[in-house]
């Protein structure tokens, strides 16, 4: 049913308060940062959250090994090397087994800053963002049973924020003393040196003519990415965006015009062939889990709920 203008402005969140742009913190990538001016305890954004009872079996990663058929078998016994990325934007608890995921607009990209936090997370009212406050009171064995969003997460300004302003929360001491233990012991994998993404590739080879796959039988592009072709190919004026995947494809034959520019012609992964196309039909796509974030040595932690707000309840995991 249909809100009422009263019942929005008393229980409604404004979805469009964040914005992602570069972080200012050095090799954060993207940061979230504030639309308009937001007065001090005002709610910056809200979430509904998705709860996973016992977080280790689900976010473990496994070592593992191909049989000769190809297919994939977990080592007996079974043996963790890592965690999926999923961790870095989940909340959790050090006395808790249980992991809580948002999915509001623009949380995901609130960075930690324990020094100019100028947020803070805590529960939405009874009611509000799908929260139930009876679930503080059910114990973790409980919630494994139960299904849907049940509870709601508010974040709000801990001070007047100005608009254009980069937007921090404090994802708690144990967050923080895993990431400086992280940057004091991380070493590089084998090849990072030469590592470099589809976005650097496509810059980097932007105006260089682009290799047949008889000439990348001699001379390969990095294993990390694959050539891919527009799923409008043959037609002008393509456009590449987060939306357009593409298509796996090959490159059969490179012609100059007169003009110096090259075409192509290619043949795609379902055995379509286009010639003389031209150059912004293609695109390096990283290839799944090749990037240096999904590395298993990459940092991994949840953030920590601060205890205040977490209920003993769910402190199933003392020992």
């Amino acid at each position: 049913a249909m809100k009422s203008i009263k019942e929005l402005e008393e229980t409604g969140r404004c979805m469009d308060n964040i914005e992602p742009r570069q972080s200012n913190l050095p090799q954060a990538g993207r940061g979230g940062f504030a639309t308009r001016s937001l007065s001090k305890g005002s709610i910056v954004t809200g979430s509904p959250i998705l709860h996973i009872p016992f977080k280790e079996p689900f976010v473990n990663i496994y070592a593992a090994y191909t049989d000769d058929q190809g297919t994939w078998h977990k080592e007996e016994p079974l043996r963790v090397v890592g965690k999926q990325l999923l961790v870095n934007y989940c909340w959790s608890h050090p006395q808790s087994t249980l992991m809580l995921c948002p999915y509001g607009a623009g949380i995901g990209y609130v960075n930690h800053n324990k020094t100019l936090a100028n947020i803070k997370m805590q529960w939405a009212p009874n009611g509000s963002v799908g929260q139930k406050d009876e679930w503080f009171e059910k114990d973790v064995e409980t919630l494994e049973s139960v299904y849907g969003t049940q509870l709601g997460m508010d974040f709000v300004a801990l001070r007047d924020i100005q608009q254009g302003e980069e937007l921090y929360f404090d994802y708690g001491q144990e967050w923080e003393d895993a990431w400086t233990e992280h940057v004091q012991n991380w070493e590089p994998v084998e090849g990072a040196e030469d590592y470099q993404p589809g976005y650097i590739i496509n810059e980097m080879l932007a105006d260089a003519p682009l290799r047949t796959w008889r000439e990348q039988e001699e001379d390969p592009y990095p294993d990390n990415v694959e050539l891919r072709c527009h799923s409008w190919t043959g037609h002008k004026n393509l456009k590449w965006n987060l939306e357009e995947n593409g298509i796996e494809c090959e490159i059969e034959a490179r012609h100059v015009e007169a003009d110096g520019t090259f075409l192509y012609d290619v043949v795609t992964a379902n055995h379509e062939t286009y010639k003389r196309v031209g150059r912004d039909t293609f695109h390096f796509k990283d290839i799944p889990y090749t990037r240096d974030h999904n590395q298993l040595n990459a940092f991994r932690h949840e953030i920590v709920i601060p205890d205040e707000i977490f209920p003993e309840k769910w402190k199933n995991a003392k020992g």
